[in-house]
């Protein structure tokens, strides 16, 4: 996931985005310049040794962005069930299984993290 914050580039005066990812940062990789096209940044990444405790907060971190996404999306679908929209491959009873299948194992995910 890539987190870009806007600054403005003191040479050209204009705004740029840089890349600014906390979990990045956490595992001690920074980004150098503004983000091109390719999504990487302009001079490439600046790397260093961190204490492990931040490897281990960063996988954390990480953890809990992919279960809150996965949590999102399982009530997004829930909704849609709700509302009587069903993927066209289901019926509405199978699609309100699926659904609760993705809320379960995203509680799981969510109780596995200690939330």
């Amino acid at each position: 996931m890539a987190e870009v914050r806007t600054i403005t580039d003191p040479f050209t005066g204009k705004p740029v985005e840089i890349l600014d990812g906390l979990v990045t940062r956490l595992r001690g990789r920074y980004a150098v310049g503004p983000t091109l096209p390719s999504g990487e940044p302009e001079f490439g990444w600046r790397e260093f040794d961190v204490p492990p405790i931040q490897k281990i907060a960063a996988d954390k971190i990480e953890a809990f962005q992919n279960a809150l996404k996965s949590a999102e999306g399982a009530l997004e679908q829930a909704q849609d069930c709700i509302n009587g929209e069903t993927p066209e491959d289901m019926s509405h009873e199978e699609a309100r299984e699926h659904t609760v299948s993705r809320i379960r194992e995203a509680l799981r995910l969510l109780a596995a993290l200690g939330v």
